[in-house]
């Protein structure tokens, strides 16, 4: 495992030195969006900061709890994380995003070496929005965070829409009592004022 290990870290060496600055990509309009890495493994950081510094604001970390210490002061667009680190692991940390009011919208990917199947349901299960494996592939994992961010960004205003037309209801709702109120009154003075101030209790 060890001779394994090594010889993966020499090969991610000697990618890291072959990346181009232009990877063919539909991030390219995407430069104003904030990314933060999570890696315990110095050279992962390295390589992901490399991959997508030319396109995105890109802060790296190595610890889960210097990431949450991170997100609480900064505002960040989309979280790479890895699952396996010592101390706080990535499900840790995701347990931990979620469970913030101003942190839980923040999107994750995890990043990991696993294949096992088991690790990626648990990943969803826990609010992860995609994977990306190890070695990075720079244009699947560019392409990968491009959808992330589009769906993301798609959710946020489609909530706001939902918003804007509830608030749009509840004032016609409002309108509408209060017309039939006025009707209502104008037909018995005697009660006059009655069913409008019904209507605003309503």
């Amino acid at each position: 495992h060890t001779e394994t290990m090594t010889l993966y870290k020499e090969l991610q060496y000697n990618l890291s030195k072959l990346f181009s600055p232009v990877v063919k990509t539909t991030v390219s309009h995407l430069d104003a969006f904030s990314v933060l890495i999570v890696d315990d493994d110095k050279l992962n950081l390295m390589t992901a900061h490399k991959i997508l510094e030319p396109y995105f604001t890109v802060t790296s970390l190595e610890t889960g709890a210097d990431a949450l210490e991170y997100v609480n002061h900064h505002f960040v667009d989309l979280i790479l994380l890895d699952i396996h680190m010592p101390q706080m692991d990535g499900f840790q940390v995701i347990e931990t995003l979620k469970a913030g009011e101003n942190t839980k919208h923040i999107p994750v990917i995890f990043l990991t070496a696993d294949s096992d199947s088991d690790a990626e349901l648990s990943g969803f299960k826990a609010g992860a929005m995609d994977f990306i494996r190890k070695p990075f592939v720079p244009d699947i994992m560019l392409e990968r965070i491009n959808r992330v961010l589009e769906l993301d960004k798609l959710q946020q205003y489609l909530q706001k829409e939902v918003q804007r037309n509830s608030s749009k209801v509840e004032k016609l709702s409002l309108q509408t009592m209060m017309t039939l109120a006025q009707a209502i009154d104008a037909k018995d003075t005697y009660t006059k004022g009655h069913s409008t101030r019904v209507a605003i209790y309503a």
